[in-house]
């Protein structure tokens, strides 16, 4: 945000991660037409990351995870690309693992999350 002709920064969330992982945020954040800020990680969620969203309410940013991934046929993991928002707030993406293809974990899938 601008101020004083200059730029402050603020931390809108700060993320717990997995300590084994090493590893945060990915890619770029998404924008609904609420101002709601959607992003992916390899580090939260259950095990293989998770696709989360960011609710200004009140002052502050809630946190909500949304979707996690984890290695499996019907599922992706760890998800490689931001997300994308459609008009209705669906939301799309892709993952580097997980689905059925004959990769050793899997090669990936190209996922939708309906709210």
């Amino acid at each position: 945000m601008p101020s004083n002709g200059g730029w402050s920064f603020h931390v809108l969330y700060s993320l717990s991660g997995n300590p084994r992982s090493q590893t945060g945020p990915k890619g770029l954040l998404a924008l609904d037409i609420s101002g709601n800020v959607y992003g992916i990680t390899n580090s939260e969620g259950q095990s293989a990351g998770n696709l989360f969203k960011l609710t200004h309410s009140g002052g502050a940013w809630i946190y909500t995870d949304l979707h996690d991934f984890a290695i499996s046929p019907d599922n992706g993991a760890y998800p490689e690309d931001d997300p994308t928002v459609d008009g209705n707030g669906n939301l799309y993406g892709t993952t580097l693992e997980g689905g059925t293809g004959t990769c050793p974990y899997g090669c990936g899938v190209i996922y939708e999350l309906t709210p």
